[in-house]
């Protein structure tokens, strides 16, 4: 019976010894590569993935990039065009230097600002508003005017507007009937003792710029330099 006994151990410690070769070679020679194999292609996947996803902001970037670069030398030279046109100039400094406006002669004067009318047409997709604002109170539902009240005085652009002397700085304003952000060039007009009489602004198309970012699901800076 002893014998008996010591055998049926050698046995089962053979079978257990057996058993557990067998696992061994299985884990080393299967699941091990399995799970190596899963790793490696998860990495490759992921950074195929992140390169695809960097390829595609980059194109989308560059393509908000180009429409901004199309817009902004257009816009600079309508500012450039109005600012120096005297027709302009002197009916600026007549609505900004009246304490009242009379309608009628309002309406006759404007008719001399129709260039800007053409320019909004022509430059649709570049341009969506052109606006002087002058400091009279009285102007009020007028196309080209607007009053340089004190939210205009109070934004964050009429102070370096006004320190570039008639030179264009460029920023991020609202419009002033959708009331959304958008990219602005402004321009102070001065009178020839140097007082600041009006303001031109021009707001470029918010297609061209805030409407492209805000598409983005990942979040975007827009830089100028």
């Amino acid at each position: 019976g002893m014998m008996e006994n010591k055998r049926k151990r050698f046995q089962i410690s053979k079978n257990i010894k057996f058993r557990e070769r067998m696992l061994l070679i299985y884990i080393i020679g299967g699941i091990i590569p399995f799970i190596g194999t899963n790793i490696y292609t998860n990495h490759q996947t992921s950074d195929m993935t992140v390169a695809l996803s960097k390829e595609t902001q980059t194109e989308e970037i560059s393509l908000i990039s180009s429409y901004i670069k199309e817009s902004m030398p257009i816009i600079k030279d309508v500012s450039r065009a109005l600012y120096a046109d005297q027709n302009i100039r002197a009916i600026v400094e007549k609505v900004s230097k009246s304490e009242t406006v009379d309608k009628a002669e309002l309406d006759k004067d404007c008719e001399e600002l129709s260039s800007i009318d053409s320019y909004l047409r022509y430059y649709k997709q570049d341009i969506s508003d052109i606006t002087i604002y002058v400091r009279n109170p009285s102007i009020s539902g007028n196309k080209y005017f607007s009053y340089m009240g004190l939210s205009v005085i109070s934004s964050q652009w009429y102070n370096p507007t006004c320190e570039l002397r008639g030179d264009p700085y460029w920023c991020f304003a609202y419009d002033r009937e959708k009331k959304k952000k958008c990219l602005q060039l402004s321009r102070s007009i001065r009178d020839a003792d140097g007082k600041v009489i009006g303001i031109l602004a021009i707001q470029m198309q918010n297609s061209r710029t805030i409407k492209n970012i805000s598409k983005r699901s990942t979040d975007t800076m827009l830089l100028f330099k």
